[in-house]
């Protein structure tokens, strides 16, 4: 118990000294010492079964970021059998677009003494295809405080980052719509009057070059005074 108590009030960035054994059970989720980016220093052990029940993947490296032990869920995420990937350098599995920005990653844990980074990367996975990967590194250090690796915490985000696209590309041709309407769009902000987004026809229409020109104005003075109060009550209400 004393453990998972010193997790969930341990300050954000903090750290906990602790001597003991990890044991399968409550006080061995490691969460809420992961969101907070505290530390854990001290002697103790983990089991097997415990590593190996992680619902994420996890390795462990050396501090040359050579892979000396994995769980099976890193197995599963990446279709690699243990013998594949255990002695080979990590940033060999990442896609190489994303290996210089690892390498900095890591050289920073190693040189500035940070204790944990996350980050996200794409990791090649065994029939040549890539997988959307959260990572959170922590550094491993012994009793004299000597670094002697990282583990990471690998956690699959590849349906966030579907999600992500897919609302970029919604907001493309919503874009591209608003842009090539033949009809002038403007959308204003009620609380100022001023013009945030405009396409090219509300240009022409009220007479700018630029849409920072028509940005700049209250757009209720090009409305005809009997009409402005009717309009902004409309857009008030939501209704224009």
């Amino acid at each position: 118990g004393t453990l998972a108590k010193s997790m969930n009030v341990v300050a954000h960035g903090g750290r906990i000294e602790f001597i003991g054994v990890l044991t399968q059970g409550a006080d061995t989720n490691p969460w809420p010492l992961l969101r907070k980016t505290a530390t854990l220093h001290g002697i103790y052990v983990g089991s097997r079964a415990m590593f190996e029940s992680m619902n994420d993947g996890v390795d462990l490296t050396d501090t040359d970021f050579t892979i000396v032990d994995v769980n099976g869920s890193i197995l599963r995420m990446t279709g690699y059998a243990k013998a594949d990937v255990v002695g080979r350098n990590g940033f060999d599995l990442l896609k190489v677009q994303d290996r210089g920005r690892a390498l900095e990653n890591f050289s920073g844990l190693k040189t500035r003494g940070n204790y944990m980074d996350i980050n996200e990367y794409s990791i090649v996975l065994s029939d040549g295809g890539d997988l959307s990967l959260e990572v959170r590194t922590s550094a491993l250090y012994d009793k004299d405080v000597n670094l002697t690796g990282f583990i990471n915490v690998f956690r699959d985000i590849s349906e966030r980052k579907q999600a992500e696209e897919a609302l970029r590309q919604s907001e493309e041709r919503y874009r591209l719509l608003f842009e090539s309407a033949i009809d002038g769009k403007a959308v204003v902000d009620i609380e100022t009057k001023k013009v945030v987004l405009a396409n090219e026809t509300a240009l022409r229409m009220y007479g700018f070059e630029l849409k920072a020109d028509l940005e700049a104005v209250d757009i209720f003075n090009f409305i005809h005074p009997e009409d402005r109060g009717r309009l902004m009550t409309a857009a008030q209400g939501g209704v224009m």
